[in-house]
């Protein structure tokens, strides 16, 4: 071959190189899902389980998918805020809910007008739930607490996540539906409400295991009763379940903390595929296995029409248990969720 069609032939092929390389680079960088920084939006405040496992789960994500992930709290009107400023943003994966189980009680409530039925989601987990009061409190044991709430009717106060939400739930089962009078004060997450027993403005708090523990590591939390079907060991106490007071416990527990991630429904599913494959690798990471063994938490690791399935069922559970308690603020069924009588 002649020099000067040797060159034409590796100027050629230069040149296809190049062409080739250009356009993956394009690709990669200015097409394939996710090329820049995604939005998480927490409906619950800082420091509470909602925002921990939801950060946790997003800086092990951060390593797969190859961007920041830019966590924030948003909890103005119960969380209503949140869910709104996630369903009005692009549905391109680039703004995503960290949600707990709360969700699924939010249209019940009156909070927002958005169902479960308008997201996909990528469940982590959760952990059970206790009543804890002070360590310097006078109650050492359940037992001693209902018999001070019976003698002073509504004097006693329990601090909790949300109105209507898991934990004040929970409290009003464990207190056999009302049979122990106790006034219920909500906080913007479970944060504030443990701060708001540390600090004396409640008598006691309804919380996660996972949440409460380091208080009870360090003396300044003692729990009282499991908001379970199971009793806990939790530090020294061994803490029984509220079902050994209350019998009609049994007819609602087991209900279960959720906390996870969402996206819209209408994300491209092949956004949603990126997202689910990094989503998996994380939850079998030895990383999320010991931060869940040391919250005292299980993982699901829900995905795709399960997850999606979990949480329309959720919800029906959840919002009918509000109906049954008259805590309702809305016609559920009006909303397309399914009344469980």
């Amino acid at each position: 071959m002649k020099k000067k069609e040797l060159l034409i032939v590796i100027v050629s092929l230069v040149v296809v190189v190049v062409g080739y390389l250009g356009v993956q680079m394009f690709n990669s960088s200015d097409d394939a899902f996710p090329n820049h920084t995604i939005s998480v939006n927490v409906h619950a405040g800082a420091g509470g389980g909602t925002d921990v496992w939801v950060r946790k789960m997003c800086s092990i994500l951060e390593q797969d998918l190859g961007q920041s992930l830019n966590v924030s709290n948003v909890t103005g009107g119960s969380g209503g805020e949140c869910v709104n400023l996630v369903s009005e943003s692009a549905s391109d994966g680039y703004t995503w809910l960290g949600f707990s189980e709360s969700l699924a009680t939010h249209v019940a409530n009156g909070i927002h007008t958005h169902t479960t039925s308008e997201f996909d989601y990528y469940i982590i987990g959760g952990c059970p739930g206790v009543l804890c009061v002070a360590a310097d409190s006078p109650y050492t044991t359940y037992d001693e607490f209902i018999e001070a709430a019976k003698e002073n009717p509504g004097e006693l106060k329990v601090s909790n996540s949300g109105r209507g939400k898991l934990w004040h739930l929970k409290t009003y089962i464990a207190a056999g539906l009302g049979e122990v009078p106790l006034e219920y004060v909500p906080y913007g997450g479970s944060g504030d409400s443990i701060i708001a027993c540390l600090n004396g403005e409640v008598t006691a708090v309804a919380a996660s295991i996972g949440e409460i523990n380091d208080y009870v590591k360090a003396g300044q939390l003692r729990p009282l009763v499991a908001l379970e079907t199971d009793s806990y060991v939790v530090g020294e106490y061994t803490v029984p379940s509220a079902c050994d007071y209350f019998e009609v416990a049994n007819d609602y527990y087991p209900l279960a903390q959720v906390l996870g991630i969402a996206v819209k429904t209408d994300t491209p599913q092949e956004v949603k595929d990126v997202i689910e494959a990094a989503f998996n690798t994380a939850m079998a990471s030895d990383d999320m296995k010991e931060f869940a063994e040391e919250q005292f938490g299980d993982l699901y690791g829900y995905t795709g029409a399960e997850a999606k399935e979990y949480m329309v069922s959720l919800e029906s559970k959840m919002s009918s248990l509000l109906v049954d308690l008259g805590l309702n603020q809305v016609d559920i069924e009006e909303f397309g969720i399914e009344y469980i009588g």
